[in-house]
């Protein structure tokens, strides 16, 4: 069945492609953080880059702003020794051509535990020179003070996790 020119299973694969690709960017951030790695953050990054949480709006305009977040977020990794980071692409948009808005869930886990509630986020980005880069993050929870924060300081939370905890590969 044809629909605007493509057909179904047309559109399907591109919905795949754009997903893979929300994934793959997903996955360097997770990476960067994993290792330890600043450079790696802001390869990802298009200054000025913004997060936006229940407390408001954080403008990250420098590279020396978004490595001491950076810094703070490993700090607080380290603190409740967290073994890995995975984020799930739920959905992926292209907009205009050189924007992708996408939605995922973030796992931060400790072995096989999560050291918090998995939360979903939005995050924008813009296509620069042919690199896709973080622009905006929304809903994100933050970091600071993972373990000041109890189920009502978290969005979307899923109401049964005990079959949720993704493995590394699941979403490949």
């Amino acid at each position: 069945e044809q629909q605007s020119g493509f057909s179904i299973r047309g559109r399907a694969s591109e919905d795949q492609q754009r997903l893979h690709l929300f994934q793959t960017i997903l996955d360097r951030i997770s990476a960067a953080f994993l290792s330890k790695d600043a450079d790696g953050w802001l390869k990802c990054t298009s200054l000025p880059f913004h997060m936006i949480t229940r407390q408001g709006v954080e403008t990250f305009d420098t590279e020396e702003k978004v490595r001491r977040d950076f810094d703070i977020y490993c700090q607080e990794s380290e603190i409740h020794c967290s073994t890995d980071i995975v984020r799930e692409a739920k959905t992926a948009e292209i907009i205009d051509g050189d924007h992708i808005v996408g939605t995922y869930r973030t796992h931060i886990l400790r072995g096989a535990n999560h050291v918090v509630h998995p939360w979903d986020a939005s995050m924008t980005l813009r296509c620069e020179n042919g690199l896709w880069r973080v622009t905006t993050i929304m809903r994100a929870i933050g970091h600071l003070n993972w373990s000041a924060l109890n189920p009502a300081d978290i969005e979307d939370i899923p109401t049964d996790t005990t079959h949720d905890t993704p493995k590394k590969g699941d979403h490949q």
